[in-house]
């Protein structure tokens, strides 16, 4: 298959996934057991930065092939508001699909804010709960290489009230990570790792999947 960022090919890593035995789960479905047995896992994880379009285009392949995946939403993006009501429309189909949905932590405004880490989770899981409806287990932090920060504060996220943390030992030592981060897969294509270990930790962002060329999302 060739290897590029078309929503097609997504769902050919997908379709090969599933055919070489890989439960393809999100944290929560992880967490609560729903791979146990399987000869393979498969962790999928999307980090909503620009567009949620894109991130429910991701979630429908996903229904489709019996996948789940875990959508990580910022409270402060630029491109689009959370509890818009579009917006939150599109966010509770992905739910609707199988999706779970995270909070992206954004510590740069919560510390320009001036509340510490502790605080900053406690307030952002809140609104994103309050507003959407929903409810909140995980977390991860957004632009973890600008801001150095990859694993919270366990103390601070435990008192917030999450379940997880996306950067834990658990799931970034016990699982090969894969990010197409800058639309490029540093260690190549996930379909060309599938047939090579039985435990995967992916990583996507929608902004840089399309149908037919890049050029759809700018």
């Amino acid at each position: 298959m060739p290897c590029n960022f078309t929503f097609a090919h997504y769902r050919e890593i997908l379709s090969e996934a599933r055919a070489l035995g890989f439960a393809c789960v999100s944290f929560q479905d992880l967490l609560d057991g729903k791979a146990d047995g399987a000869a393979r896992v498969l962790l999928l994880r999307h980090d909503i930065d620009f567009t949620v379009v894109n991130a429910l285009r991701l979630a429908q392949i996903e229904h489709e092939l019996g996948a789940t995946a875990t959508y990580f939403v910022r409270l402060h993006a630029v491109h689009y508001n959370p509890l818009a009501l579009a917006t939150m429309r599109q966010l509770h189909e992905i739910q609707r699909l199988g999706g779970e949905l995270g909070l992206h932590y954004e510590a740069p405004y919560v510390a320009a804010l001036g509340f510490d880490d502790e605080e900053g989770l406690r307030r952002e899981k809140l609104i994103l709960e309050t507003g959407l409806a929903i409810t909140v287990q995980g977390v991860c932090p957004h632009e973890v290489v600008r801001t150095n920060t990859m694993v919270l504060p366990e103390a601070a996220v435990s008192a917030a009230g999450f379940r997880y943390q996306a950067y834990a030992p658990q799931f970034f030592g016990g699982l090969k990570y894969l990010s197409d981060s800058s639309a490029r897969w540093r260690e190549g294509c996930v379909c060309g790792w599938l047939g090579r270990v039985d435990r995967l930790y992916v990583l996507t962002h929608g902004f840089w999947w399309y149908e037919q060329t890049p050029l759809e999302n700018y």
